[in-house]
């Protein structure tokens, strides 16, 4: 499944969730695809996980939804860890994960597309719940 899909899938569910993205492809196609008063639109890099752990905590009774890329998480890693410690039960992170840095003409491979897994970060951040969806990744280089 491609990101597109996945986002028509989710815009089809939106009630009344607060949706945070980053400064990425998804942010451009969720703009297009939901005219949700809960939309929130981050223009930066690495900001969005932190954005939406923070709205996370400070309104338990709103679901929280972040959706974000391979390279915005890899900008801001220590979100993780705080993630793992504070675990708030109202928040869902899709992590959209190409192996490069788009947006521009031209496309720079990010860590991912090495040796880097992001789902074994999350793991030893403490985070329990995750999951990988989608197409299949090539094995990662061994060394």
């Amino acid at each position: 499944m491609i990101r597109h899909e996945c986002l028509e899938l989710l815009a089809g569910k939106m009630t009344d969730q607060l949706v945070v993205t980053s400064q990425s492809g998804q942010r451009i196609e969720w703009s297009h695809l939901s005219k949700h008063e809960g939309n929130l639109l981050i223009g930066m890099m690495g900001c969005a996980v932190g954005v939406g752990m923070g709205l996370a905590l400070a309104l338990p009774h709103r679901k929280v939804i972040v959706l974000d890329s391979d390279g915005s998480v890899l900008l801001s890693l220590f979100n993780l860890a705080t993630l793992g410690n504070l675990r708030p039960k109202n928040l869902i992170i899709y992590v959209f994960d190409n192996g490069v840095y788009s947006g521009s003409r031209i496309s720079y491979p990010t860590a991912t597309a090495g040796n880097t897994d992001l789902e074994a970060m999350a793991r030893g951040a403490g985070i329990k719940k995750r999951r990988r969806f989608g197409i299949s990744k090539p094995s990662r280089k061994k060394g």
